[in-house]
């Protein structure tokens, strides 16, 4: 018997409450934040690949699991940061 998962399409309202969600958690550390906008715009010009971002994230989001979680909503299909 199939079950039936109902997928979450993300939406760019997503993407904007998981982006404050972490510029509210590095209050405190402003380039942490900073350093995320960065790696993203560097993905999206092509600068950098998944692989990169990934390893760029795990290295921001050091100790804070609930944030890498998270991340992975963002991720192509099979990729997992954590």
């Amino acid at each position: 018997m199939r079950t039936s998962v109902k997928v979450h399409k993300l939406t760019t309202e997503d993407a904007m409450n998981y982006i404050l969600t972490i510029k509210n958690k590095f209050l405190r550390h402003p380039e942490k934040f900073h350093a995320f906008i960065h790696t993203m715009i560097d993905f999206s010009r092509g600068r950098i690949n998944t692989h990169t971002v990934i390893e760029r994230v795990k290295i921001l989001f050091d100790g804070y699991p609930d944030l890498l979680l998270a991340f992975n909503k963002f991720l192509p299909r099979g990729i997992n940061a954590i």
